[in-house]
């Protein structure tokens, strides 16, 4: 049997906002945050989930995440 992790972020905002979230493997490289997704609350709270990393896998970086208010 096979078991992955995937890191997530909990959401807490208004519902109908839009937040972007962005990740990190180098948190001194200010430049080097890339945008994950934008996600638009229908509750207010809400997991996202990092499904393209599996944080089981030895090979994978770590990894960091912010939430930041959409347009």
């Amino acid at each position: 049997v096979s078991v992955a992790l995937y890191p997530g972020v909990t959401i807490n905002g208004v519902v109908g906002y839009n937040y972007i979230i962005q990740s990190t493997a180098n948190l001194a490289n200010t430049n080097s945050w890339v945008t994950m997704t934008n996600l638009t609350l229908t509750q207010p709270t809400q997991i996202w989930f990092d499904s393209n990393t599996d944080a089981s896998l030895p090979g994978n970086a770590e990894r960091f995440y912010q939430v930041l208010p959409g347009q």
